[in-house]
């Protein structure tokens, strides 16, 4: 992948766009006690309708750009609005519980409860989203699991699943439920090409349906199989290109 195509960020879109998200000089720290800043003076607006592709080396600040976009992660100075919503310096998820009804989130690890059965963490963040159970057993769930070879009906916990099994669990149950905007941190890690097609057949299905999603990854190759916006962080600075991502091929390497 060649990146002497992308360019600095300095400019938001015109108003007249309807943005996904934007970042008005934010500053995002690696510690809650704020000594190591990661992400440095950000200053981006994304426009709604395309698949956003975060890429840049391991460790570069991906992962907490995602926790920040999510609500997750507190940063310390600037604005950072999801949609309609504001996220101020110093506030999470847990200072605006309707973002957590508007963002799913797909971490590296983790993502469920362990203690608990595939159904019980579906219907637990069913919950939190204002659904019923009736709602979650439609069928389109259910087509869901099986494609990501699941068991809703298992009783064994999520934490003795293996890993591979967790990880189809976690893409799953942040898949499955309507949230209008999805943020995927690495959703293809340790997972065959098999199983990575699988899930990029989701994700295309779901950007079809009118999904906004934002997909965080650290192989080059992986991005050319997605198209959409192209982000990249490195050196504490995030960039946009000023071509495209991807080639339309919609394949896994």
């Amino acid at each position: 992948m060649r990146y002497e195509q992308v360019e600095r960020v300095c400019v938001v879109p015109p108003r007249i766009q309807i943005r996904l998200f934007s970042f008005s000089g934010v500053t995002i720290y690696s510690d809650r006690r704020h000594r190591v800043p990661v992400l440095q003076r950000i200053v981006l607006g994304i426009e709604v309708g395309r698949v956003v592709l975060l890429h840049g080396p391991r460790g570069s600040g991906k992962s907490l750009f995602l926790r920040t976009l999510s609500g997750r992660w507190p940063h310390l100075s600037g604005d950072v609005k999801v949609m309609q919503f504001r996220i101020g310096p110093g506030r999470g998820i847990f200072r605006n519980r309707r973002l957590r009804k508007v963002v799913g989130y797909l971490p590296q690890t983790g993502g469920f409860l362990p203690e608990r059965t595939l159904r019980e963490n579906l219907l637990f963040r069913g919950r939190l989203l204002g659904l019923g159970e009736k709602r979650l057993k439609d069928d389109g769930v259910k087509e869901a699991a099986e494609t990501f070879g699941l068991d809703l009906g298992s009783r064994r916990p999520l934490g003795a699943f293996s890993y591979r099994e967790q990880r189809l669990a976690a893409v799953f149950l942040v898949t499955a439920l309507p949230y209008p905007m999805l943020v995927l941190d690495e959703p293809f890690l340790g997972l065959a090409p098999a199983e990575g097609r699988l899930i990029l057949q989701r994700i295309l299905a779901l950007r079809e349906a009118g999904r906004e999603i934002v997909v965080a990854l650290s192989d080059p190759e992986k991005v050319e199989a997605l198209e959409g916006i192209r982000l990249y962080i490195e050196n504490g600075e995030v960039y946009r290109s000023v071509t495209e991502a991807g080639d339309g091929r919609g394949e896994i390497p």
